[in-house]
């Protein structure tokens, strides 16, 4: 289990989270961004050089590629999905 370093609710549940405070709520949202935003610059320096290997135009098209890739390689993802972006464009 990752330990956030600050304090949040046991789970993060959508009744823990309308259990906080305006206030709460706000200062974990501001942790939680500013955490964020760190890992991504450690990433960042760490590889520099990253890049997705999947084939996507949109953000849709990129998660239902990254959904694909769990089941097989990045390579036949993006042999099938041309035609089925193809067919079925929207959600």
């Amino acid at each position: 289990m990752y330990v956030f370093p600050f304090p949040v609710p046991d789970e993060l549940t959508a009744e823990a989270l309308q259990a906080l405070s305006a206030d709460e709520f706000a200062t974990l949202d501001t942790n939680i961004r500013a955490h964020a935003t760190e890992l991504y610059a450690r990433l960042e320096r760490e590889y520099p050089d990253a890049h997705c290997e999947l084939d996507y135009e949109t953000p849709l098209q990129l998660l239902v590629a990254t959904i694909l890739s769990a089941q097989c390689t990045d390579k036949r993802v993006n042999m099938v999905t041309p035609a089925l972006f193809a067919k079925y464009p929207t959600a």
